[in-house]
């Protein structure tokens, strides 16, 4: 069995100019984490 958590920094971005054909914003606060896990089961007969 394993498990495994993965983090990055927050990131901010501001002013970013958005092209025309993309509407919305993407300028915010993000944060990322994965969750990584995994199990192995074995049976010998």
């Amino acid at each position: 069995m394993a498990y495994q958590v993965i983090l990055y920094e927050t990131r901010t971005v501001s002013g970013n100019a958005n092209p025309v054909a993309i509407p919305g914003v993407v300028d915010g606060t993000y944060h990322t984490i994965f969750h990584v896990g995994s199990i192995n089961l074995r049976a010998n007969f």
